[in-house]
């Protein structure tokens, strides 16, 4: 993580607990995890992504960041009616290939749109991650995104 902050990298709070709806102090965990990062990278926490995408953050991250990422699949348009402070995002099966990928990109592309990819986990790292990819897979797809036009077919 500290390289990815010095190669110009947001690094959005994901709160200090992963606490879920229903649990007691979620803006205290959720400014707590905003402090964790301010200390330890030294940056301005500007946006965040809702643990489990619960619904009980979204007032949380509207009165603390420009932007929250929920976990419903749709597809952002520019000037679009989505809730900023509930983003939906893609979240690739377990184990998807580049060519998932890819695809997703290609039906944004198509339609002018663009989402939030969510990865929760690599599965290259024995972590217990909420359905990983490998990161192989994953890096493949993101060095081939520049170069793909809306109608590619996906490799």
């Amino acid at each position: 993580w500290p390289q990815a902050v010095l190669d110009g990298h947001e690094v959005a709070n994901h709160t200090r607990s992963h606490l879920n709806t229903g649990s007691p102090n979620l803006a205290g965990d959720t400014d707590g995890g905003a402090a964790d990062l301010e200390s330890r990278f030294g940056v301005t926490v500007y946006t965040m992504a809702a643990p489990f995408g619960a619904a009980d953050y979204i007032d949380i991250a509207r009165s603390r960041y420009l932007i929250n990422r929920g976990v419903g699949f749709a597809q952002i348009a520019p000037n679009g009616n989505s809730d900023p402070f509930n983003l939906p995002c893609f979240i690739p099966a377990t184990g998807a290939p580049a060519s998932a990928f890819n695809e997703r990109l290609d039906a944004l592309r198509a339609t002018r749109t663009w989402t939030t990819v969510l990865v929760h986990g690599f599965s290259d790292i024995a972590d217990g991650s909420f359905q990983p990819v490998d990161i192989q897979q994953f890096m493949a797809a993101v060095r081939q995104a520049p170069s793909r036009r809306s109608g590619a077919r996906s490799r």
